[in-house]
């Protein structure tokens, strides 16, 4: 089959080294090309330049910018050696959207996140939050702070046993797994287990208990449809999803 693509969203004013070399590792063990994907957010508030010689200045000093910022992008992509370098892009518009089109063409997005929280992720939002909930292909976010190199660890596929899953997430998983030489566990995070609802009764011990036996079950059924040499583990935990996966990770 054809090679597989990868996409790497970068903010062109970071640090772009570390999450370069770990897009290369990924590249490399999936046997695929990398692009490199960059926004271009128009800085000059041109609606109020009603001065044609400062329209015109400012059209200057945005085709310069434009230039350095596709220069920098490209200057990243060089770390990747010739035979996984593919091509540059500027992405017009709002990042997650135009990032959302382009997940069209790809096998995978990956994307670098700060980890904000707070008033400033409130003010800034999650670029790669919006793009997860909407991407057509995988997505694979990086922490800017520390992004770990693939393949010294597991996969970990996090699975709804009550509303189901698309059935590629475990082609997916399987694929990656092979690719990195490892094996996939499988988590499912059971939201009603430690929930407590304002004037309502405790649930009876027992039918909490039968609860989670039928769901352990539909856990371990999932788990048995991975192939021998990547199933790892299935585990099961209770609370909130973000703070019980943590700890895990």
């Amino acid at each position: 089959g054809r090679a597989m693509r990868l996409l790497l969203a970068l903010d062109v004013h970071d640090e772009a080294g570390p999450l370069i070399d770990t897009a290369v590792t990924w590249c490399e063990r999936l046997g695929a090309t990398l692009d490199v994907a960059y926004a271009e957010s128009y800085p000059f508030g041109l609606s109020v330049a009603d001065d044609p010689t400062l329209y015109a200045e400012f059209e200057r000093q945005w085709e310069v910018v434009q230039k350095r910022h596709g220069e920098l992008a490209a200057k990243a992509l060089e770390r990747a050696p010739p035979s996984q370098r593919g091509q540059v892009h500027a992405l017009v518009g709002a990042p997650d959207d135009a990032l959302v089109e382009r997940s069209k063409d790809y096998d995978a997005l990956i994307l670098a996140t700060h980890g904000r929280q707070g008033l400033r992720r409130l003010w800034e939002g999650s670029v790669s939050e919006r793009v997860v909930r909407r991407s057509a292909c995988p997505v694979v976010v990086l922490r800017h702070d520390a992004p770990a190199s693939p393949g010294t660890g597991r996969l970990m596929l996090g699975v709804d046993v009550e509303h189901g899953m698309p059935p590629e997430a475990l082609e997916h998983a399987t694929k990656w797994a092979r690719a990195f030489g490892t094996r996939v566990d499988i988590v499912y995070i059971d939201p009603f287990q430690h929930a407590r609802v304002l004037e309502s009764p405790t649930p009876p011990e027992s039918w909490l208990k039968k609860l989670e036996h039928q769901r352990m079950e539909a856990l371990e059924h999932l788990a048995n449809q991975l192939p021998e040499d990547v199933r790892g583990e299935h585990l099961y935990r209770a609370g909130n999803a973000g703070a019980a996966i943590s700890p895990i990770t």
